[in-house]
């Protein structure tokens, strides 16, 4: 039976020419042999409706989605197709992909399409803290802080990649609000005043500022951070560790795995980064992983 896509592509992510990945991906998979339609959201269309219209959509006729986006967009694709059990293949355009690039996905728009052909939908694991969807991290406090300031500088002065580390280090030293916290788990509970409570679901980006390698977060967990408050010249430290991928050498981090638990705040709403994106949350914040959450098309596995 023929198969058939829906592609769902970002025009705001990135700043990749958005035209020319459309042509190219329909082109390349029409050309071998499958069926592609396409919705492209502007900044006036209301995201999420269209989004889960179009993932109702695919599961009504057994397509599979193409989420083609940065970390957002694809965080918010995936909640659907969770939600539905609609398979999902992912282009990645964003400035991060840190999703993407941890489950094998080329950054590369040809190596992606062409990964859409090849690949074979397999299990990825992601994150709920209560009903919201997440696929590589939330973070509390500071991390919020700095995605808010980030997207104002990027608005000022573009969507790269160095902007963005500039604006997330100048909030890192300017920041000061700190937050006591609870946090329960199966085991153990915890009081801590802290900068930041960062929860990750990608073992890429906690590879890539030092706090783990990718052996030390199994699929079916969650690694939850805590960053104690710190003066100016502490904060540059811990800046410079985590450009040289040596942030497990801070003492003023915890870090703690868990599958599930809650984080608790004397604040009922806050403002949480989810994969890159700015939500209200209340508290408690209930979390938990999903280690078969999500179908996504993913390199084949070697035969062995």
């Amino acid at each position: 039976m023929k198969k058939n896509f829906k592609l769902i592509i970002n025009g705001g992510s990135g700043h990749d020419d958005k035209d020319v990945a459309i042509t190219k991906i329909e082109a390349a998979l029409q050309a071998a042999g499958f069926g592609i339609e396409t919705t492209r959201i502007s900044k006036t269309d209301d995201f999420q409706q269209t989004c889960k219209k179009t993932v109702l959509a695919a599961r009504n006729d057994n397509s599979t989605i193409i989420a083609a986006g940065g970390d957002g967009t694809i965080n918010l694709i995936a909640g659907f197709c969770q939600e539905y059990a609609v398979p999902m293949g992912i282009i990645p355009m964003g400035t991060f992909n840190f999703f993407a690039r941890d489950i094998g996905i080329p950054t590369d728009l040809d190596e992606a399409i062409a990964l859409l052909i090849s690949g074979e939908p397999r299990a990825a694991a992601i994150g709920k803290v209560g009903d919201q969807t997440f696929l590589v991290h939330v973070g509390i406090g500071l991390y919020a802080d700095i995605i808010r300031n980030r997207e104002k500088d990027k608005l000022r002065f573009g969507r790269f990649r160095i902007v963005a580390l500039a604006s997330s280090f100048w909030s890192l030293l300017t920041t000061r609000k700190a937050y006591n916290v609870l946090i329960e788990t199966d085991t153990e509970k915890l009081h801590r005043k802290t900068l930041n409570v960062f929860v990750g679901n990608n073992a890429l980006q906690l590879e890539k500022i030092g706090i783990a390698a990718a052996k030390d977060l199994p699929a079916d967990r969650l690694s939850i951070i805590i960053l104690k408050p710190l003066s100016g010249p502490k904060r540059i430290r811990l800046a410079l560790l985590g450009l040289f991928r040596q942030m497990k050498l801070e003492p003023q981090i915890e870090q703690l795995i868990a599958k599930s638990f809650t984080i608790e705040t004397k604040k009922k709403h806050l403002k949480a980064a989810v994969d890159g994106e700015l939500v209200s949350l209340s508290s408690p914040l209930d979390f938990s992983c999903l280690p078969q959450g999500l179908q996504i098309i993913m390199p084949a596995k070697a035969s062995s």
